[in-house]
């Protein structure tokens, strides 16, 4: 054997071991971190029943009304693109993810848990499952903890929140408290459970998630498992980083708030309590997001209005004089796209009628009847391919990924 072949073997044996080591730093990590929360650990009590003050508070409806979302103007989250004559769309700006936390290895080993890689179809058959739109394979990654002995539900609850920790996006748990009933973690009375799903989901308006942070999770409830002898059953991590990627690309493509602007021409500013006159008069209500927020007769949201300078305060409205105005509607939001553009087209006109004011676009290009008819087609475009992809506008799945 060559000089050169003896190195690359001598390489390779090294590479092997870095990554085994990685891995095993983490479990030690995150093995610290669960011994915390068991540190005061007493004997579990098996319970057989639910307890009656146990009250579901998750509720997940379609119809649901939603605060608007509106991104804050800096260089961390994905932009969203917005329209006008000469361009449909601006280029997403792409995500930088953080390199992940160097951990300090420490001398006592961790047993190795029972742990399965696998999709949770496979895991679900023969089993009961909480309901898809809480456990979501196609915009979540699924997570399986089986305790033969039981954990107790406080203790699961602070293990979910050192989990928290490492993620950006929020980490779900759900717990079956009898067969076929399940609540989420956080509605749990007191008492103990033995099957607990998670559900972690991949993409946001900051872009996708990472393996490393899939991985970051993997570590986190395999030591969890271990101390409790637990198993675990987990997705595969490159799988869900391709499809996390995937399903980005794709919402990047589709995320598109549109504005438009009223602004002063000359004739003096406008007036706080005339806004909110004829704001309320509109049919819209001020949040405490300081934008006035507009819906239908279901309650469902359509359109905010929003200051051009700081938000809208009650106290201070009073005394406010501005000279510019945004009315913006999130498509991705809202259920019927074009119902939604057609209230906020005819509220933003009669502003700028109502205050001798000028109508324009995100790029101060005043509104034409080319313009309008080309919002009209782009949002039908937009939400029949969200429809095709099983993400319908204004359903649950568009509000959690365009979040």
């Amino acid at each position: 054997m060559s000089d050169l072949q003896t190195s690359l073997v001598g390489l390779g044996v090294l590479l092997v071991v870095g990554v085994w080591g990685y891995n095993k730093l983490q479990e030690r990590k995150y093995r610290k971190a669960a011994e915390k929360v068991f540190q005061n650990e007493q004997a579990d009590v098996l319970v057989p029943d639910v307890p009656e003050d146990v009250i579901a508070t998750d509720v997940h409806a379609d119809d649901a009304p939603r605060e608007p979302y509106l991104p804050p103007l800096d260089d961390d989250v994905r932009r969203e693109p917005v329209f006008s004559d000469s361009q449909a769309f601006e280029d997403a700006s792409a995500i930088a993810h953080e390199a992940p936390e160097q951990f300090i290895p420490e001398t006592a080993p961790i047993r190795e848990a029972e742990t399965t890689t696998t999709t949770t179809a496979a895991v679900a058959n023969g089993r009961n499952a909480p309901p898809p739109e809480w456990c979501d394979e196609s915009t979540d990654l699924v997570a399986v903890l089986h305790f033969n002995d039981g954990i107790d539900v406080e203790d699961l609850r602070q293990s979910q929140a050192a989990m928290q920790a490492h993620q950006r996006v929020p980490l779900r748990g759900f717990v079956e408290v009898a067969r076929a009933q399940w609540l989420p973690l956080e509605s749990v009375g007191e008492g103990v459970c033995t099957h607990v799903w998670f559900a972690l989901q991949l993409v946001d308006r900051r872009g996708a998630l990472s393996t490393n942070d899939f991985e970051s999770l993997r570590h986190a409830m395999q030591a969890l498992a271990s101390l409790r002898s637990g198993s675990l059953m987990f997705p595969d991590v490159a799988a869900m980083g391709e499809q996390a990627r995937a399903l980005d690309e794709f919402c990047a493509q589709l995320d598109l708030q549109l504005v438009l602007n009223v602004l002063d021409t000359g004739n003096g500013a406008f007036v706080g309590t005339k806004i909110r006159g004829m704001a309320e008069a509109g049919g819209m209500r001020l949040a405490e997001s300081g934008e006035f927020l507009a819906g239908d007769e279901a309650g469902n949201f359509l359109f905010a209005l929003a200051n051009m300078g700081e938000p809208f305060d009650p106290a201070t409205l009073r005394n406010l004089q501005t000279h510019g105005l945004s009315f913006m509607l999130d498509v991705p939001h809202a259920a019927d796209g074009g119902y939604a553009f057609e209230r906020m087209l005819s509220s933003a006109r009669q502003f700028a009628t109502t205050l001798d004011a000028s109508l324009v676009n995100a790029q101060r290009a005043p509104v034409s009847d080319a313009m309008v008819d080309g919002i009209r087609k782009k949002i039908m475009e937009i939400h029949e391919q969200m429809t095709l992809a099983g993400i319908p506008a204004g359903g649950v799945r568009a509000r959690r990924l365009f979040s």
